[in-house]
């Protein structure tokens, strides 16, 4: 499929966790920055396919969803925050990434023009809530939405009139940012761009879609160094202070210890957030 030029993947829809199990498994050991103290942690590959991990990669998407409308949030005192459901049944799940962007398009014109400044939005291409039930993407494709602005509901009468675009809105948003986007993407649809073509391997495309005043062409969050909490020393240190370790012999079977340099090997130190 071409069109001005530029080739449109194909676009599919996988449910969260149901990849190919990585495989891996155990635990994996840290020692804070003195060497005094250890730490054990779940090994975790934080993929969103993944059947054994997918719920870390939920944590860790949330936690970034977060982050991202709570920042403004925390620099606009009288912002709205609600939580939106915006209906699409009247109009098929897309199949290719063009339709997508014209389906997001439509979307977040018709929240504009309903009084929504901006928000993260996620698509559900069925209404289902486990995998078995997601197997029919002709019923119930819809949108979940942390929104940020006041609804007009005449807007939303003349829109869903002239477009079949149904925007629902519940009101004030009581539950915490971390829960309400684990809760959005916790049956979502994970979009996936192919070329049947030439027989490319499927690209995962991003989950949230970002928009208005909370969008990355607005601001860049300041940089976060990951930290780890050391229980006996009492105090937070950045993950990349933290020691990766080899037991040389049976490890403890606790959640923290003391480090005796002769039963350890000390590998390099964490340079990056791949584990916790």
């Amino acid at each position: 499929m071409v069109s001005d030029g530029l080739e449109w993947e194909n676009l599919e829809y996988r449910f969260v966790g149901t990849g190919e199990d990585c495989g891996q498994r155990g635990w994996g050991y840290r020692a804070c920055p003195e060497k005094a103290h250890g730490q054990r942690y779940s090994m975790s590959c934080r993929q969103r396919d993944c059947q054994a991990h997918w719920r870390d990669w939920l944590s860790d998407e949330a936690r970034a969803v977060a982050d991202r409308v709570g920042y403004y949030m925390s620099h606009k005192r009288r912002a709205i925050r609600q939580h939106v459901v915006v209906d699409m049944s009247v109009y098929e799940v897309p199949k290719t990434t063009k339709e997508r962007m014209r389906h997001h398009k439509m979307i977040i014109s018709a929240l504009k023009q309903c009084g929504v400044e901006g928000g993260a939005l996620v698509c559900h291409p069925w209404r289902a809530h486990v995998p078995d039930e997601a197997n029919d993407t002709n019923k119930g494709y819809h949108y979940h939405l942390i929104a940020i602005g006041r609804i007009n509901p005449d807007a939303v009468k003349q829109i869903y009139q002239k477009s079949g675009i149904l925007i629902i809105g519940f009101g004030r948003d009581r539950k915490t940012l971390k829960t309400r986007a684990e809760y959005m993407l916790s049956h979502c649809g994970l979009p996936y761009s192919f070329n049947r073509a030439t027989i490319v391997k499927s690209k995962a495309l991003h989950s949230v879609v970002y928009f208005g005043c909370v969008s990355y062409n607005q601001y860049a969050l300041p940089e976060k160094m990951p930290e780890c909490y050391c229980s006996v020393c009492k105090k937070s240190y950045p993950l990349s202070l933290w020691w990766k370790i080899i037991p040389l012999s049976d490890p403890p079977d606790t959640d923290t210890f003391d480090i005796d340099e002769q039963k350890w090997k000390f590998v390099r130190r964490f340079d990056d957030y791949t584990v916790d």
